[in-house]
């Protein structure tokens, strides 16, 4: 097979420091070396860009596609949720189809190549044809009430069956939240030995109605006729310990966790989405101070009911605005959105580092100039304007751009 070589202004391999004018060497798919400039030629060099690894956006409804901008929020979580309801029960198959497709396509053309995406409608079917990401589908468990267990549990195990996986498309399971799923069926599903994600503490309502069964959150369930005590679990720790059962686990949002919950948070990895998490004017997110205390961090973009876009490199440079204020390296961002979310979604073997041995999954993206030798690359990478410039995964370039 022949081997090809790209070289930029910058190379981030991200497990370790970036490397000035560093070629990246692509044979049949995989990284096969990272070598130093020494003036060898290269098959494409990318003047004023970077080359780094494919980002990973570990936190995504691609079937809310069609919500972007109908979706306001007034104030009120639970009449938000209901608007998002409201909108799944009007769409076909065929709709829901083609909002994972058009959002799935935004999230590569931004730079994204693998996704942590929750289906949580009718159609939750298994890979997208084309040109696509890679992919954790997370298939979505609702049912609080005793009575629900079976039924989620069935067609849970269905999809599992049912959906077949290949080299870009793994599976996942997803009960909704603490609030919103059996206990019985939250130890199930992390019991299956697949990746498990879960929506927790984005909203301190939930803290509400689990220890004192009153709230917004409680008036909401009892209009949809889904509350019941008897599952409900008592604490966000008590949902984590019953999940986590040594496969990948992911708590999307964390928004109300505090340093202390770094004693329990194990291996789970927590997903801050901050263009949502400002979308809901929360208070500051502890993605700062559970970071210093070595709790796994990375990035989602959430939905396009929450979110503008499904860009997550938007998400980064939100996170990078703080850098000060947090005390976070430009390192620490690039992981975040690259090999932090890998590892969450359990494919760190396969990508999220520019490393030998791994796909040749990767993006190349404007970079300032560099005036001296004293310039921090980081900073040169994410002050620079501009788009993705190419993507690519398994060394396939998704789009015009060629080998010649």
């Amino acid at each position: 097979m022949p081997e090809y070589r790209y070289q930029a202004d910058w190379l981030f391999p991200v497990d370790q420091p970036p490397i000035r004018r560093g070629v990246l060497v692509v044979c049949d798919g995989g990284i096969v070396a990272i070598e130093p400039d020494q003036g060898q030629k290269v098959d494409r060099y990318f003047p004023a860009a970077a080359i780094l690894p494919g980002l990973v956006n570990t936190h995504v409804h691609l079937d809310l596609t069609s919500l972007r901008g109908r979706c306001p929020y007034q104030g009120s979580f639970t009449q938000w949720l209901k608007q998002v309801i409201a909108h799944r029960r009007t769409q076909t198959d065929a709709d829901l189809r083609l909002s994972v497709r058009q959002g799935a396509l935004e999230c590569v053309q931004t730079g994204t190549t693998l996704i942590g995406d929750i289906r949580g409608s009718a159609y939750d079917e298994g890979p997208i044809a084309g040109a696509m990401p890679r992919m954790v589908c997370f298939h979505e468990m609702i049912g609080l009430r005793s009575d629900q267990v079976h039924g989620v549990q069935a067609r849970a195990k269905a999809w599992i069956n049912e959906t077949r996986s290949d080299h870009r498309f793994r599976k996942g399971l997803s009960p909704h939240s603490p609030y919103s799923v059996h206990r019985e069926l939250m130890a199930w599903a992390g019991n299956q030995k697949l990746p498990v994600t879960i929506h927790l503490a984005e909203q301190m309502a939930e803290r509400q109605l689990m220890e004192q069964h009153e709230g917004e959150l409680l008036s909401f369930l009892v209009e949809l006729g889904s509350f019941d005590t008897t599952g409900l679990v008592q604490s966000w720790q008590e949902a984590v310990a019953l999940m986590d059962q040594g496969a990948p686990l992911l708590l999307a949002h964390g928004n109300y966790l505090k340093e202390q919950d770094a004693a329990w948070l194990g291996q789970a990895t927590v997903v801050y989405c901050p263009r949502t998490h400002a979308f809901f004017g929360h208070p500051a997110h502890p993605l700062p101070l559970l970071h210093k205390q070595g709790v796994r961090m990375a990035l989602g973009t959430d939905s396009l009911a929450s979110n503008p876009d499904l860009d997550l490199w938007q998400e980064m440079q939100c996170v990078w605005s703080k850098r000060s204020e947090w005390r976070l390296t430009g390192a620490d961002v690039l992981r975040f959105g690259t090999l932090a979310g890998a590892i969450a979604l359990g494919w760190a073997d396969a990508i999220g580092s520019l490393t030998v041995g791994k796909r040749a999954d990767f993006i190349v993206r404007p970079m300032k100039k560099t005036t001296g030798t004293n310039d921090d690359p980081h900073s040169l990478l994410f002050q620079a304007a501009g788009t993705v410039q190419a993507v690519f995964i398994d060394g396939e370039l998704l789009g015009t751009l060629n080998h010649s």
